[in-house]
């Protein structure tokens, strides 16, 4: 699967609470970054440019 998003569009709609992320911590010995997902099919629609699994409109 893939996404290409509107990422301007994705930190507005997150700020709104709209896009619920998952903060995932790195496990590696020593790593001090953590990172952020969140479920490609979650997302609103007006986020979203192109995607696999989506018909083009």
């Amino acid at each position: 699967l893939w996404v290409l998003l509107d990422w301007p569009r994705t930190v507005w709609e997150t700020i709104k609470g709209n896009i619920t992320w998952e903060r995932m911590p790195n496990t590696k010995d020593g790593a001090k970054a953590d990172f952020m997902r969140m479920f490609m099919t979650n997302l609103p629609e007006a986020c979203i440019l192109r995607a696999s699994f989506k018909e083009p409109t």
